[in-house]
């Protein structure tokens, strides 16, 4: 159905896992990235997004975990699902 400016009612469905993990070397002096992985929760476990990030340097994991919570929250708000388990 459509709506004003392009806009579309979206009936939200299915669930999925967000995994996620950040890391530095030297914490907090040294190389540090993300990650994270998006996974229907049902028996077949289908991966549906994955993704990475480097952050430079000077960061702590601590830091880096979180980037890696943050990009899985923002790429599970585009798959329209009706749960999320973290």
């Amino acid at each position: 159905q459509e709506m004003w400016a392009g806009m579309k009612v979206v009936e939200k469905k299915g669930s999925a896992q967000l995994y996620f993990d950040g890391a530095s070397r030297n914490n907090p002096h040294g190389p540090c990235g993300y990650g994270f992985h998006i996974g229907t929760d049902d028996a077949h476990s289908c991966n549906l997004i994955q993704g990475s990030g480097y952050a430079g340097m000077e960061r702590s994991s601590n830091e880096m975990e979180y980037e890696g919570l943050i990009e899985g929250l923002i790429w599970a708000t585009r798959l329209d699902l009706k749960r999320l388990t973290i």
